[in-house]
């Protein structure tokens, strides 16, 4: 009965995408990291190294649950506590480009005494990836959903 209840659920479809992508000008966003210092922009090979040093394997989350897979999640994450960001100048940023996302994910505007639910946490209905601008070889953001598949790679634009 799940199962059926799953295929048809996924065959709803509402405006927008479960998955997509904004830029924005590197020079929008001044950062710190406790244990290397101010992070210029694109990312330096050596900055990238000490970056590692201070970063963890990135978990994900499943139903009410975090794991780490590498298999899902091949990725390396900095606690935020470690992380510090010009917060006017990125507000002035990222601000705009929420309210797009929001759009293009389909999702009403919510008023900020509002709150959506999941399962996982009561704030929580999804993931925001901000890739900074570096030099890489190899490695692509692959997103599925049910049937669906994004790729996204810093260096083209997304395929599915």
């Amino acid at each position: 009965m799940l199962q059926e209840i799953t295929r048809l659920l996924a065959k709803v479809r509402a405006p927008g995408s479960f998955a997509k992508r904004r830029t924005s000008a590197a020079d929008d966003l001044r950062l710190d990291v406790k244990g290397v210092g101010r992070i210029g922009l694109p990312i330096a090979p050596a900055t990238t190294r000490r970056l590692c040093e201070v970063a963890r394997p990135a978990r994900h989350g499943f139903r009410d649950q975090t794991r780490l897979d590498h298999r899902i999640r091949d990725t390396w994450e900095i606690a935020k506590s470690r992380i510090s960001i010009d917060q006017p100048r990125w507000r002035e940023t990222f601000r705009p480009q929420l309210d797009r996302i929001r759009r293009d994910l389909g999702l009403p505007q919510v008023s900020s005494s509002s709150r959506i639910r999941t399962p996982r946490r009561r704030t929580t209905f999804g993931t925001l990836a901000v890739i900074l601008p570096s030099d890489f070889t190899g490695g692509a953001m692959v997103i599925e959903h049910h049937d669906e598949k994004v790729i996204f790679s810093s260096r083209t634009s997304p395929r599915t």
